[in-house]
């Protein structure tokens, strides 16, 4: 909300984990949180159990994006209200 000229954002955990097909969890994914603008406002990897945890003040409807170099890009919208994304991979195709 902006109220003369001041921006008022509360800063809020966003978890959650990310598993594959098999509904195994997967190590190093990037996943990356971006503003209306496409601004980075901030990032992390998962650890070993596919969970990941990070701090932002959303102000409005930002983008998470999931990426992971043998798996599909996803991308999910959060808003004030969403703290926990569970998201399943999808594996790439790689036809040579």
């Amino acid at each position: 909300m902006i109220l003369s000229g001041l921006c008022y954002a509360q800063s809020k955990s966003i978890n959650g984990k990310i598993t594959g097909a098999n509904n195994l969890p997967i190590d190093g994914v990037a996943i990356v949180l971006y503003d209306a603008a496409k601004n980075i406002v901030t990032y992390t990897i998962t650890n070993e159990l596919g969970i990941y945890n990070m701090e932002a003040a959303i102000q409005e409807n930002y983008v998470l994006e999931v990426t992971h170099i043998s798996y599909l890009k996803q991308t999910r919208i959060i808003t004030g209200a969403v703290s926990y994304t569970h998201l399943r991979a999808h594996e790439t195709r790689h036809d040579l």
